[in-house]
């Protein structure tokens, strides 16, 4: 479940409307190979995506 987090909060920055906020694919490759895991303490079925878009990449 924390790599499924890990992937949609990475997924979501590379989206946001604001492309100057958007992360390079050079940090996004930088972090998919370092597979950091969120900081969510809750259970998976728990976690909103609202609580997904605060979370930085």
């Amino acid at each position: 479940a924390g790599q499924l987090v890990f992937l949609f909060v990475v997924a979501l920055s590379c989206v946001r409307t604001n492309p100057d906020a958007r992360p390079t694919m050079r940090t996004v490759a930088q972090e998919l190979s370092a597979q950091r895991r969120s900081t969510l303490d809750r259970p998976f079925a728990a976690i909103s995506i609202g609580d997904l878009t605060i979370l930085q990449v």
